[in-house]
């Protein structure tokens, strides 16, 4: 049996902590102080605030459509310190279990931390609508989540190193 490597094994926890199997708490852990974060080939973050609100507000807007949204992967890649993974959101709608596309983000690990992650668009839409196509409502989407009231970030996972 393949053994996972420490890249992958930091990404691994990183998704059940976006699936709600490991606690926000775990995060100061996996990710660096210093992220930077990249949309179809944008910068669009730097730091675990930014990371931490993104997937607070992705949660939150779920949750208004359907249950235990989880990541499930469907296939996971590791070279040197670069994770590939290719996955589908699964919830749970009308007790009926419904599965986004497939869609891929890449994790850089260092020093045992994800320094970088590149992701797109269309990864998203299965949760926010049509954000791949349509700039306007992308524009939109973020300007509702800088809006929204982002639940506190406990003691317990102070999201800096």
């Amino acid at each position: 049996m393949h053994s996972p490597s420490q890249p992958e094994a930091v990404v691994r926890q990183l998704l059940q902590v976006i699936s709600r199997q490991l606690p926000f708490s775990a995060v100061p852990t996996l990710l660096s102080a210093h992220l930077r974060a990249h949309m179809d080939g944008q910068k669009i973050g730097s730091g675990i605030r930014p990371w931490y609100r993104w997937v607070r507000f992705l949660q939150h807007t779920a949750d208004k459509r359907m249950s235990d949204l989880a990541v499930a992967v469907e296939n996971i890649n590791s070279h040197d310190d670069r994770v590939t993974v290719a996955a589908r959101w699964s919830g749970r709608i009308n007790n009926k279990t419904v599965f986004s596309d497939v869609g891929t983000v890449v994790y850089q690990v260092q020093g045992g931390k994800i320094i970088n992650i590149w992701t797109h668009k269309k990864n998203y839409v299965f949760i926010h609508g049509n954000i791949a196509d349509n700039p306007l409502a992308f524009y939109w989407l973020l300007i509702r989540m800088f809006l929204w009231h982002c639940p506190p970030i406990d003691a317990a996972s102070d999201l800096s190193e």
